[in-house]
């Protein structure tokens, strides 16, 4: 077979198959859709509620992930959780907690981020209880009330 009809059928199949449907993956990401606010600012985060202990939200959702928000009261407790389905990036904006990853405790503050890859047991406590504490959460895949598994 001549090297020329070859290039030809090669051609031909190309433009085929490009028209049915060659997505870059920049396609791919626009279809699944960009985040609505791409700059979390901590001024949009209300305050705790009356009797409440603690504030979480789901700021916005793209792209398979999720950006939550959680505000702690001085004193407020996260029981020993963990998701089954995602990973979590859970990072300090405003005050210090204990993070307990399974057995081990580390003291987190502003600007420190503790990795929780699915199925890893956590728990948040306060470290002395005197101040307010504000986190970012990042879920990957998005945040599911459903996945997540508080251990006893």
């Amino acid at each position: 077979m001549p090297t020329r009809f070859r290039l030809s059928v090669l051609a031909a199949a190309v433009a085929v198959l490009c028209v049915g449907g060659c997505v870059s993956p920049r396609d791919v990401a626009a279809e699944r859709g960009h985040p609505k606010k791409r700059v979390f600012r901590d001024a949009v985060v209300p305050p705790i509620a009356p009797g409440e202990s603690h504030y979480f939200a789901e700021i916005d959702r793209a792209g398979g992930q999720s950006l939550c928000v959680l505000r702690l009261a001085p004193a407020a407790i996260v029981n020993k959780q963990y998701h089954k389905r995602q990973d979590l990036t859970l990072t300090i904006i405003q005050g210090h907690v204990i993070v307990q990853v399974e057995k081990t405790r580390y003291l987190v503050g502003p600007a420190e981020t503790v990795l929780l890859p699915k199925l890893t047991a956590y728990a948040i406590l306060p470290r002395d209880g005197s101040a307010e504490v504000l986190a970012t959460m990042v879920f990957s895949p998005g945040f599911s009330a459903a996945d997540t598994v508080v251990v006893k």
